[in-house]
């Protein structure tokens, strides 16, 4: 597979520094934002992996303001609020963890479409 090695394996779990990762020979990325960014994620691995860091850069810097903004706070309220946007009801976050504010909302949801193929 892979994400297979015979002494051991470097996982990226980073999600803005998935590329350099990539640039040092890790095969693999774990990242939160996946679940509402998917095929954006699976775009960047796969140029990653093919040699193309040209395009994965490319790929890379166009979903970078999302990964910035999801990381900047809420994490896991961005996170569901994206599945959302998708269409996926997700439901909200459990306490102690609070819905996200009107402003950070707006500003995610802005950032998510530009994220956008």
């Amino acid at each position: 597979t892979r994400c297979s090695s015979d002494l051991y394996q470097i996982i990226c779990g980073s999600d803005d520094q998935a590329l350099d990762y990539f640039l040092w020979g890790t095969q693999c990325w774990i990242g939160g934002v996946v679940s509402c960014a998917p095929r954006q994620h699976v775009n960047v691995l796969e140029a990653a992996l093919s040699g193309d860091f040209l395009k994965a850069r490319k790929l890379m810097d166009k979903i970078m303001p999302l990964l910035r903004n999801t990381e900047s706070g809420g994490y896991t309220q961005k996170v569901k609020h994206g599945c959302e946007l998708l269409g996926f009801k997700v439901g909200n976050t459990r306490r102690p963890l609070l819905p996200l504010l009107d402003e950070d909302k707006r500003e995610f949801e802005r950032v998510f479409a530009l994220a956008q193929d």
